[in-house]
């Protein structure tokens, strides 16, 4: 779940902050406000990704760390926090 403030605010796309399924591109007659920004962000490439981490050691996952993979690139985390179901 994402927190407005933390994780996405006004800077961030639905495209960037992982919340594409909320948008309904079809019909492609569909208009609304921001839907071509959309597409042309989409037909450039998302350049950043919100994403969900799973630790998989113990330890503790802090806003403002960064998260290396290596062959994929380095990301930063917005905020952590517990979760009994993951």
């Amino acid at each position: 779940m994402t927190l407005y403030g933390q994780d996405i605010d006004e800077a961030h796309s639905p495209l960037t902050s992982n919340l594409a399924h909320n948008i309904a591109l079809e019909p492609a007659d569909r208009d609304f406000i921001g839907r071509r920004a959309l597409e042309a962000e989409q037909a450039a490439g998302v350049q950043l990704k919100l994403v969900g981490l799973v630790l998989e050691e113990r330890g503790v996952l802090r806003a403002h760390q960064v998260v290396r993979i290596a062959q994929i690139g380095e990301g930063e985390i917005t905020s952590g926090s517990f979760s009994p179901t993951l």
